[in-house]
């Protein structure tokens, strides 16, 4: 059951995609080309697994046939962890994101937030991609995470929780 429910997701994900494409076509035609799709994907350097959500960036921007960035926040909290055991793992994602095509771009900044926000604004960005966030608990139930925060600053923007 597990196996045709999966089946089922990917053709109805398939398909979507092959009206998506086919509307994007008539709409060109019909029409001046609108703007440009751009996506970025957040690395902080405390992500779990970056090469996981790299590959679907990758693919969320080869589906929409928009270019994509790969923004590395700098704090200087993790610039003085110069022997932080996650700054290997941090390096080879920004590598393997540059291979796969990313623009890497590195932006200093205490308030990683507003280096996303400010990011986005300046280069257009329609889609970012984040990590999903630490689940509520009832100590931070009413704490706002980076997700609502996003939304609120950028609300011209789809924000895309892996």
């Amino acid at each position: 059951i597990k196996n045709l429910t999966r089946l089922r997701e990917i053709a109805l994900s398939e398909g979507a995609k092959f009206l998506d494409l086919r509307q994007r076509d008539v709409l060109e035609q019909t029409s001046k080309p609108s703007s440009h799709l751009d996506v970025a994907y957040v690395v902080t350097g405390d992500e779990e697994d970056p090469e996981i959500m790299l590959r679907k960036t990758k693919r969320l921007a080869d589906q929409l046939g928009a270019h994509w960035y790969v923004l590395h926040v700098s704090t200087l909290e993790n610039e003085t962890r110069l022997l932080s055991p996650k700054l290997p793992k941090l390096e080879k994602a920004l590598n393997l994101a540059r291979q796969m095509g990313a623009q890497v771009v590195t932006v200093k900044d205490e308030d990683i937030i507003r280096a996303v926000v400010q990011f986005a604004r300046a280069n257009g960005i329609t889609h970012i991609v984040i990590d999903r966030p630490e689940p509520r608990t009832w100590k931070n139930l009413f704490k706002k995470t980076y997700f609502d925060i996003l939304a609120k600053e950028l609300p011209e923007v789809d924000i895309v929780v892996g």
